[in-house]
């Protein structure tokens, strides 16, 4: 699978990695299955609303681009792949979000 623009490594270089595999699992689902219910709730998600809770940096593109609820036929999807483990700082992760594009021109007029 080749890694959109919207991808990123998840390391130990991260806030929130831990060396147990295990752990690292645990909390990419987590939050994956809480922005899934979040999207459900609320309508949509903006990939920096994704960036900031996972401990990455937001960006600019991540300000127009998410998931809105109206066009999904697929659940947000993190795109989770383990990319191999070294002795001290355990296994990294690639996540390739599967965002829907640009969406902040369908969210109603506040």
């Amino acid at each position: 699978m080749i890694a959109s623009l919207y991808a990123r490594t998840f390391d130990a270089y991260n806030k929130h990695f831990s060396n147990r595999q295990k752990d690292n699992e645990m909390f990419l689902m987590a939050q994956q299955n809480y922005f899934n219910d979040r999207l459900n709730a609320v309508g949509y998600v903006f990939l920096n609303d994704v960036y900031e809770t996972l401990g990455f940096e937001r960006t600019a593109r991540g300000q127009l681009v998410g998931w809105f609820k109206e066009e999904r036929s697929n659940p947000i999807d993190f795109g989770i792949n383990e990319i191999g483990a070294d002795d001290l700082n355990g296994p990294a992760f690639t996540l390739n979000f599967n965002p829907d594009g640009v969406i902040y021109h369908k969210l109603p007029n506040i």
